[in-house]
């Protein structure tokens, strides 16, 4: 859950940086007039920097461009690019209508990078308290990166006393 999410976050001892993610959707996408499916996943800001990847052309999300209301930057695959854009340059600055909002692409990921795999496009999502506070509904996904020298061992173990705090 975002709650969950929030707390490991918080008082983990063994990890370097987390992201939370949203499972892969489907949302129709126009650049230049004509609609079509295009599969996006939602992110917290940092989600790339905490994988280690950099975009290919522009840049990935700027801190806080994950907060409420502030969710209007995209991201797109190499593929995509390459279909919809021509794999131009000066796509970046460009807008594209997800499910007719104006998105503005900042950034082009590599053509190796498919994580989640298939996916066309990412989006910051709402990280707003008000948004990820409920437990209950395990909606969400994350990533972490462990401190020098952690073992996934230790890691987990971290977790596992945190999640049974919660649990009290």
């Amino acid at each position: 859950t975002g709650a969950d999410y929030l707390d490991w976050k918080a008082q983990n001892r063994t990890l370097e940086a987390t992201s939370l993610y949203d499972w892969e959707g489907s949302v129709n996408v126009s650049v230049s007039g004509e609609a079509e499916a295009a599969s996006e996943v939602p992110t917290e800001a940092n989600f790339f920097t905490v994988l280690g990847v950099s975009p290919l052309l522009g840049r990935t999300f700027a801190a806080g461009e994950d907060a409420e209301g502030e969710k209007h930057a995209a991201v797109l695959s190499y593929g995509f690019w390459q279909r919809h854009l021509g794999g131009r340059a000066d796509a970046i600055g460009k807008n594209v209508r997800l499910n007719s909002e104006a998105y503005t692409v900042v950034g082009v990921m590599p053509q190796w990078f498919h994580f989640p795999s298939a996916t066309d496009l990412w989006i910051p999502m709402d990280m707003s308290p008000q948004k990820l506070t409920k437990r209950g509904t395990h909606n969400y996904r994350a990533i972490a990166r462990l401190k020098p020298g952690v073992k996934v061992e230790q890691a987990r173990a971290d977790l596992v006393t945190i999640a049974a705090r919660l649990e009290k």
